[in-house]
Parts: structure tokens; sequence; C-alpha cells
């Protein structure tokens, strides 16, 4: 199959053969379609995860189980400072 790279990637994947990371262009191609394949493999995982947490929270309201909103936003807030050390007020 024949495969015409724009320039500026002919030029990174003849690199990466030179480096001696890889041997051919099919070998880089190949992993650059592996990585693709993984992002999406993980973008799917997270995209049911999110599914699954909207779900919980319709289910949740469904059930009468609600929150006071400025609580839910502290709640949210506390976690984004101790995880990513952001301040979002």
């Amino acid at each position: 199959m024949p495969i015409a790279l724009p320039p500026e990637l002919a030029k990174f994947a003849q690199q990466q053969i030179e480096s001696g990371k890889y041997h051919s262009i099919e070998e880089v191609l190949v992993e650059g379609v592996r990585s693709l394949w993984e992002k999406e493999d993980l973008y799917q995982g997270r995209l049911e995860e999110l599914r699954q947490d909207a779900q919980r929270g319709i289910d949740s309201v469904a059930r009468g189980e609600l929150i006071d909103l400025d609580k839910a936003m502290d709640t949210i807030r506390e976690k984004m400072q101790q995880r990513y050390g952001v301040s979002c007020d």
C-alpha cells in the first residue's frame, strides 16, 4: 500500500530510522498506528467511565439524592487543588 507522508513527517520518520530506533519506514508507521490505537483505546475507556459517572448522577437524582450546588463546587475546587495544585477561586 503506497503511502505519501507530508514532508515534515517523512523527515521525522527518516530521523527515527537514522537514530536506530527503527529499521524501516514500515516499522515507524506500525508504531504510529499502534500509538493511535492505544490513544483511541484510552479515550474510549475514559468515555465509558464518564458515561458511568453520568448515569450514577442521573440515578441518584431519580432517587432524590441531591446535594447543594455550593457544597458540590467547594468539593470540586478542593479536589482540583489537591490533584493539580490549581486554584479555581
